[in-house]
């Protein structure tokens, strides 16, 4: 609560004070305020649909809300707030791993006073709207369900990721491969004073092999699917904006 009072409260002031300098902010409520219009999922600095440059929609979401209140500072509330609740899954996967309430409770702190994560709440040079905070909350939710064994939970937190942005394949990627190589270490992840044990299909080889598998092919071919397919079809066959940023390297 402390934390999401004093980050809303500082990006409500910078909204106040007319120091949000970048278009991209206001870009994303432009999205819902169109598409709550009839106007379709753009902005005038979209070119076209905003699908041309990301594969990015989990911010209508909050549309249901935009409707009610139709506000830039929904938008900076609803940032702090879901990034504030990512500290929840940090809470029980260390409890769970210590067996102390005290111990979890600290590293939930830590969460919230990590300074990359305060960081993507304010956002570089005054960004301070970026729907990709959703994923990382998702993320953070999914790792929980994953270790309670909830495979279709986890796997539906990975596709809500997914939609805050396309990026998030670069994450789940490698956490295919650690599944893929746990599965054949043959070594139990207990800690010191904890009775908690990962559930079988982690702990099987041909199981947590099958699903590590399974979670790389799906991420390689997601980012494939968006960056070479999805997103130039929407840029009527153009390059993704973001590759000439890189031009230099080829």
């Amino acid at each position: 609560v402390v934390y999401v009072v004093v980050f809303t409260t500082m990006n409500w002031q910078l909204f106040r004070g007319m120091l949000v300098p970048h278009g991209d902010s206001v870009m994303y409520e432009e999205h819902l305020w169109n598409v709550l219009h009839g106007k379709g999922f753009r902005s005038y600095l979209d070119q076209g649909l905003f699908l041309g440059e990301h594969i990015q929609v989990i911010h209508l979401a909050l549309l249901p809300f935009y409707a009610i209140w139709s506000s830039h500072l929904l938008l900076e509330f609803f940032e702090s707030l879901v990034l504030a609740t990512g500290a929840l899954p940090v809470f029980w996967m260390a409890r769970r791993w210590s067996g102390s309430n005290r111990h979890a409770t600290c590293l939930a702190m830590a969460y919230l006073l990590y300074s990359p994560l305060q960081f993507l709440d304010i956002a570089i040079d005054l960004k301070t709207f970026r729907p990709i905070c959703f994923g990382l909350t998702a993320m953070m939710f999914a790792l929980d369900q994953l270790e309670r064994g909830r495979i279709k939970t986890t796997v539906a937190l990975f596709v809500v990721a997914l939609l805050a942005k396309e990026d998030f394949s670069l994450i789940l990627g490698p956490l295919g491969c650690w599944i893929f190589v746990q599965s054949f270490l043959k070594k139990p992840l207990k800690e010191a004073g904890s009775e908690y044990e990962l559930p079988e299909f982690l702990t099987s080889t041909r199981q947590a092999a099958k699903y590590g598998i399974g979670l790389v092919v799906g991420s390689v071919g997601y980012l494939l699917l968006t960056t070479r397919v999805l997103i130039p079809w929407f840029r009527d066959g153009a390059e993704v904006h973001y590759a000439r940023y890189f031009a230099r390297f080829g």
